[in-house]
């Protein structure tokens, strides 16, 4: 290469180098208790905690990871969202989706905000007011009817106090409903909504002994059950992952942490909504308070969640783990229902970057080889 050479070798690799090194892929931090809901094959995950110096912080992040796509625990199909603007130390709050999966109520203290999903904007038209805290205990859909449910939790100074809320979110209106002794008011109830039963299930950490943590909601009576299963009955704990599996058939609860605080689980458990039947299935890789899960065909996917002090490990700062819910088996590769694995769109990315970032490496030895000449 001329000297006179040089300066246009150096300009093509400068411009290379960019292309290589700063498209950096997004990285949530790890975290536990965040608020998600599945939309459309997104799983929609937002803030949560971590605990360090005695203190928990909130980590304020709002992102996708997308289903619709092959990836590795490595390299998650990560999404960033556009966050609402919110205070120094508030959360967008607890996360429901609306009729039609396209947009989510987020609702916190005692306003309700509307996040689009497809658009990735929120609705400044949109505004719902309530007299109330609503849904501090957490909110799940009726995805036939579009019906928000939620646990209106209060710490009082002696007791917690709390109530059942209905919310129509179309029309703004909503309804309390009447609940017995349980769900216990001192207790966190897990919940989700089985399409295949209609129901709506709930997993209390009640602190009373010889009685079953599972719940049912029947929404045509309006009405809370216990449910006496059987099978491999997980323990009591709060903080668990309950979701959904072959369209509401069955329900599956990952971790959690007992109701002394003393042990975080990693242990799995699949319900089977027509028989009341509770099966183990393999461990998850590590143990978790308030993890995120979701199933996509036979998969679940658990991310993030926090040890038994809310502190963050460094294998929960890892990409999310696979469970193959057919085979039993864990793993690091996700592939979309009807699809064949292949290499992730991550990976094929990496690859690429890894290609421009040899050719501009390369024109710079080769620049700087000319100076000697």
């Amino acid at each position: 290469m001329r000297f006179t050479q040089l300066p246009l070798a150096l300009a093509i690799a400068a411009q290379a180098l960019p292309l290589a090194y700063a498209a950096e892929p997004f990285k949530p931090v790890g975290s536990g208790l965040s608020e998600s809901v599945f939309s459309n094959n997104m799983l929609i995950i937002s803030d949560g905690v971590r605990y360090a110096n005695n203190t928990f912080n909130v980590v304020k992040q709002f992102f996708q990871l997308n289903l619709t796509a092959s990836w590795t625990s490595d390299a998650p199909a990560w999404v960033p969202c556009t966050a609402r603007k919110t205070g120094a130390t508030e959360q967008q709050g607890t996360a429901a989706l609306m009729k039609g999966s396209d947009t989510v109520l987020f609702m916190t203290n005692n306003s309700t905000f509307k996040y689009r999903v497809k658009t990735d904007d929120w609705d400044k038209n949109f505004t719902m007011k309530w007299e109330y805290p609503a849904f501090t205990g957490g909110a799940v859909t009726d995805t036939d009817t579009g019906l928000v449910y939620g646990i209106e939790r209060q710490e009082g100074s002696t007791k917690a106090t709390w109530r059942f809320t209905e919310l129509d979110a179309a029309t703004g209106s909503s309804s309390f409903v009447e609940v017995p002794k349980r769900p216990d008011s001192n207790a966190w109830t897990s919940m989700v909504y089985s399409s295949s039963g209609k129901s709506i299930f709930g997993y209390e950490d009640s602190l009373t002994a010889n009685i079953t943590s599972l719940l049912v909601y029947n929404i045509a009576t309006k009405v809370w059950a216990a449910v006496n299963a059987t099978g491999d009955i997980p323990s009591v704990r709060s903080g668990a992952c309950f979701v959904e599996a072959d369209g509401g058939k069955k329900l599956i609860l990952a971790g959690g942490r007992s109701v002394n605080d003393s042990v975080t689980y990693n242990d799995v458990f699949i319900y089977d909504v027509a028989t009341s039947v509770w099966s183990k299935l393999a461990n998850a890789p590590r143990p978790a308070w308030g993890a995120v899960c979701a199933t996509s065909g036979d998969s679940l996917i658990y991310w993030g969640g926090t040890n038994t002090k809310g502190e963050v490990s460094a294998s929960n700062d890892e990409g999310p783990a696979i469970l193959n819910i057919a085979s039993n088996t864990w793993g690091s590769r996700f592939t979309p229902p009807g699809q064949t694995p292949q290499n992730s769109s991550a990976d094929r990315a990496h690859l690429a970057l890894s290609k421009v970032g040899l050719v501009a490496m390369t024109m710079m030895a080769v620049a700087a080889s000319s100076l000697v000449l």
